[in-house]
């Protein structure tokens, strides 16, 4: 907030590059902090500003962006009375409720592009990690094409088809 104070009222920086000049600073991180500086106050409250990290910034960002402010201050009134870890209010907020019970299968939403599965005995299904990357990468598709769950374009990937005549020739050699 500092920066962007510096930047709006004292009219002496007109851009961000004046600004990390004068400071003494690279650009991004004049950049970084005035990104965390737009943050609403009532989602930097949630996790104190001393705990809130450029990472964490970006982020809430992209949250925000992908799920709405309302939806993420809905969510925040579900929150318990009870300190939590940056990694259980993002799970919070994104899902709605709480990951308390240990002794099952849980999604946690972490920082970065992060979501983290955790397992009750994940010695378990190490021998199945790429089925079950699969599985995981079809449910994922499978919720995005419901146009009520936000729906967005999926990547393809394309299949390699070979052609007759390279078929042909194979088989001539």
């Amino acid at each position: 907030m500092y920066y962007r104070d510096l930047l709006s009222g004292t009219g002496v920086w007109q851009t961000q590059a004046e600004l990390a000049q004068a400071m003494n600073v690279s650009r991004a991180h004049v950049s970084k902090c005035l990104a965390a500086a737009r943050l609403p106050q009532e989602i930097v409250s949630l996790f104190g500003p001393e705990m809130i990290t450029f990472r964490l910034a970006a982020s809430l960002t992209r949250l925000i962006d992908d799920l709405g402010l309302e939806h993420l201050l809905v969510n925040a009134t579900r929150l318990p009375n009870v300190a939590l870890g940056t990694v259980d209010i993002l799970t919070v907020l994104v899902a709605g409720e709480s990951a308390e019970a240990t002794d099952q299968v849980r999604l946690r939403v972490g920082r970065g592009k992060a979501l983290r599965l955790e397992l009750p005995d994940p010695g378990i299904v190490l021998p199945h990690l790429r089925q079950l990357e699969r599985m995981v990468a079809w449910s994922i598709s499978m919720v995005l094409s419901v146009p009520s769950n936000g729906a967005r374009p999926t990547r393809r990937y394309k299949r390699r088809v070979r052609s007759k005549s390279a078929a042909v020739h194979r088989e001539v050699i």
